[in-house]
């Protein structure tokens, strides 16, 4: 079973290119964690896009880690002995000493249906892999629509670019606070760094973590926990927000007062203005437009 995984360019929501006051308002920043399958067989496999936006959670290692997670546990996933994934190199998405961990515990804990996950990186600069192509179709799904008012438009975006796409919409109370225990000592002492990485092998029954830093190279052991680091399993974990993120009170005003009364040109214009009207609000979540939301902690 072969996969390539990605985080779709951000899409600003609502979409409304024909106005021009779109262009100046904040809007809503949202996210599909896209696993899109690949080789021979790949037409009759499921694609998988998880999305979420801003109000809900945002990008950090935690979140992305969690995604990857909802993917690995998502009941359309073939029955299969192991999985590769194709990722690229971004650190808070891909390539983490937090993400390492969570998937080793999750495959050592019979948290995820594979005996076996095996990360596979991109050299740098690489032209194509197939969550691009799917991505690409949903902007075409975008335009073919005109316009996309709310986050159930998104959604059906996402569902109508791929026959057999499923999409998982998350809840904030589904993102998990993984534990990071990662050994300063060991990491300083490695001569293997994380960005060197090019394969990463995580087996159950299998107490330490393999990895590649060449492809002609051989596996071998990475040692970055703590010592005697218990790998919890996922059920034993802690939200990592007890309510939804929310954007700031200013910017749900501006929407609400510039965008929501061009909705009624279109067609269930005023029906969808509800999610705006419903948005959950907070005054401490940095705008995701304007931040990564993703502390240095995690690289």
């Amino acid at each position: 079973l072969i996969y390539t995984a990605d985080l779709q360019k951000v899409s600003m929501l609502p979409r409304m290119e024909m106005f021009k006051e779109a262009a100046f308002c904040r809007r809503l920043v949202a996210l599909n964690h896209s696993l899109v399958p690949a080789g021979g067989s790949a037409p009759t496999k499921p694609v998988v896009a998880n999305i979420w936006h801003e109000a809900i959670a945002g990008r950090t290692a935690s979140e992305m880690a969690t995604s990857m997670l909802a993917f690995l546990t998502n009941d359309a996933l073939p029955e299969a002995d192991k999985i590769t994934i194709w990722l690229d190199n971004c650190s808070y998405q891909n390539k983490n000493y937090l993400l390492f961990q969570a998937m080793q515990a999750a495959v050592e804990n019979g948290d995820v249906p594979f005996n076996e996950v095996e990360f596979r990186y991109f050299v740098a600069g690489h032209s194509f892999m197939a969550a691009d192509s799917y991505h690409s179709r949903i902007e075409a799904e975008f335009k073919k629509m005109e316009v996309v008012l709310n986050f159930r438009d998104f959604s059906a975006a996402c569902r109508s670019a791929d026959k057999n796409c499923v999409t998982n919409s998350l809840r904030y109370d589904q993102f998990l606070a993984f534990p990071d225990d990662r050994s300063s000592s060991l990491i300083g002492k490695s001569s293997t760094t994380i960005s060197q990485i090019c394969a990463a092998k995580f087996s159950r029954g299998s107490p330490q973590i393999m990895i590649k830093d060449t492809w002609r190279g051989l596996w071998k052991a990475f040692r970055f926990l703590k010592r005697n680091v218990d790998l919890v399993p996922l059920s034993s974990l802690d939200q990592l927000r007890e309510a939804p993120r929310g954007i700031g009170k200013r910017k749900k005003k501006d929407i609400q007062k510039n965008l929501l009364p061009l909705f009624l040109n279109f067609r269930d214009g005023e029906r969808k203005q509800n999610f705006w009207n419903e948005i959950p609000t907070t005054t401490h979540s940095q705008d995701l437009a304007a931040t990564d939301d993703e502390p240095s902690s995690v690289k």
